[in-house]
C-alpha cells in the first residue's frame, strides 16, 4: 500500500526561502487535511503491480510537488566542481562537501538557509574521493584514489597529510573511509580491501581481503561502509553485490549475504544496529542483520529498474533515500512501505546526509548545487498517514474479505 505525504521541493532556484507561513497553525492544520484526503493505497503486494503503481504515483504527484505551497520546501546553494562526496558534522549545523577537484567547501546551515564558511585545497592533483568527520566533529578524514589520507582541523583548517599510504606492490584506489572511534578509522578500495589505521602510525595495523564466499573470492570495489554506534562492526556493500559484516577487533566476518542481481550503492543502519539496508542498482532495498549467519537477508522491491543512489536514516522504521528519476522518497521499514516524497530535483541526488537532530536532509549531485530540505515532521506526517489508513480499514465492511 502506498501512501503519499504531500510535499513541496521547490524549483531549484538559490533565492528560494522556506514558506515564512510554516509555523502558523491553522495553516498546518489544514496542510495536514488536505495530506489525509490524498492518502490512497491498492492493496496489492505484487511486485508487478507495485513497479507499475510507482510509476502512475511519480507521474501524478509530480505536479503537485511541483506547484504546491506547505512546509516542505528547499533551498540551494551553487559549488565551484562536481560533488564527490556530502557529510554533516555529529555536533553543529556544519557540512562538508568534497570536490573532484579535491576542494573542500564547508557549509553552515538551518532550516533557513546554507552559508558557505571556508573553503580548503585539500589534494592538488587528486579528486578527494570520499570524507568523514570524527565522532567528536572537531576532525575531517578525507582520502584520495592513491592512498593519501588527510586529516582537516575543522575550526582551523589545518591539514596534517599522512602521505602516501600504498604499498609498492599495491595497484588500487581508495573509494571510502569511515571513522571507528577517536584514534581509528577504515579505508576500502576498487579491489575489496579493508584496512583499519591507527591515527597516531602510519602504517596500517589490521587488514584484511575479506569479500569471500566460501572459496570464491570477490575482487569488486566497495560502494559504501558504515560503522555501528558502539564501532566494533563495519559493515560493507560491494559492486558484486554483497554486504559483508566484519567484527573490528577480530576481523572475521559476521555475517554476509549471497550476492544480489544488481550493484549494491549506499547502506544505512535501522531497527537499533539490528538491520542493515543497502539500495541498488535494480531499484531494489537489501535488508541483512548485523547479527551472525543465521538471520537471513531479504529484497524489497521498492522501485522496478530506477537506480537507488543513497540512502540515510531518519529514524529506526523510516529512511529517506534518493533515485535516478530525481525524486527523493521516504520509506518505512518493518514494515517496508513507501510513505512519500521529501523532493524533486533537476539532477539526481548523488549524495545524502542528515545532521544529527534530524530536521535537515541535505543532498548534492552533478548539477553541481548543494541542496536543502526541511524534514524536521517526515517521523509525524508518515505516523498520520499509517493511523488514518488503519483507521479507513476499520471502518471498511469489507476491509476483513
Amino acid at each position: 500500500e502506498n501512501y503519499e505525504i504531500n510535499s513541496d521541493c521547490g524549483e531549484g532556484e538559490d533565492e528560494e526561502e522556506f514558506d515564512s507561513s510554516v509555523d502558523d497553525s491553522e495553516e498546518e492544520e489544514a496542510e495536514e487535511d488536505n495530506l489525509d484526503s490524498s492518502l490512497e493505497g491498492d492493496g496489492s503486494e505484487d511486485e508487478s503491480d507495485h513497479a507499475d503503481g510507482s510509476d502512475n504515483i511519480d507521474e501524478k504527484i509530480e505536479q503537485q510537488l511541483v506547484n504546491s505551497k506547505s512546509r516542505f520546501s528547499s533551498v540551494s546553494i551553487d559549488l565551484s566542481h562536481t560533488p564527490t562526496s556530502l557529510r554533516c558534522s555529529p555536533k553543529d549545523n556544519i557540512a562538508c562537501v568534497a570536490t573532484i577537484n579535491g576542494d573542500l567547501t564547508f557549509v553552515k546551515f538551518d532550516q533557513t538557509g546554507i552559508e558557505c564558511i571556508a573553503q580548503v585545497e585539500c589534494y592538488k592533483e587528486e579528486s578527494c574521493v570520499d570524507i568523514d568527520f570524527s565522532k567528536s566533529g572537531d576532525t575531517l578524514y578525507t582520502i584520495c584514489g592513491q592512498y593519501e589520507v588527510v586529516m582537516v582541523d575543522v575550526n582551523s583548517r589545518q591539514m596534517h597529510n599522512f602521505g602516501n599510504l600504498c604499498n609498492d606492490d599495491e595497484n588500487s584506489n581508495l573509494t571510502n573511509i569511515k571513522c571507528i572511534n577517536h584514534w581509528y578509522f577504515c579505508t576500502g578500495d576498487n579491489k575489496g580491501q579493508v584496512k583499519i589505521w591507527d591515527s597516531r602510525h602510519i602504517k596500517p595495523f589490521k587488514e584484511t581481503g575479506f569479500l569471500r564466499r566460501s572459496s570464491d573470492e570477490v575482487n569488486d570495489y566497495l560502494s559504501d561502509m558504515i560503522v555501528n554506534k558502539d564501532g566494533n562492526r563495519i559493515a560493507t556493500a560491494s559492486g558484486a553485490g554483497v554486504v559483508t559484516v566484519f567484527d573490528t577487533r577480530k576481523l572475521n566476518i559476521i555475517n554476509q549475504n549471497g550476492e544480489s542481481k544488481s550493484d549494491l550503492t549506499s547502506l544505512a543502519s535501522v531497527s537499533n544496529d539490528r538491520e542493515l539496508v543497502a539500495g541498488s542498482l535494480r531499484g531494489d532495498l537489501v535488508f541483512t542483520s548485523w547479527q551472525g549467519s543465521q538471520h537471513k537477508s531479504h529484497i524489497f522491491n521498492a522501485l522496478h529498474n530506477v537506480a537507488c543512489n543513497n540512502i540515510k536514516a531518519v529514524t529506526e522504521r523510516l529512511i529517506v533515500t534518493s533515485w535516478d528519476d530525481n525524486f527523493i522518497r521516504l520509506f518505512g521499514v518493518y514494515p517496508h512501505k513507501f510513505q512519500g516524497f521529501v523532493g524533486l530535483t533537476t539532477f539526481p541526488a548523488e549524495f545524502l546526509d542528515i545532521d544529527s537532530h534530524k530536521k535537515c536532509l541535505l543532498s548534492s549531485g552533478f548539477d553541481k548545487k548543494l541542496w536543502l530540505w526541511d524534514v524536521q515532521d517526515l517521523e509525524r506526517k508518515a505516523k498520520k498517514s499509517s493511523t488514518k489508513q488503519i483507521l479507513l480499514k476499520e471502518n471498511n465492511f469489507f476491509s476483513h474479505l
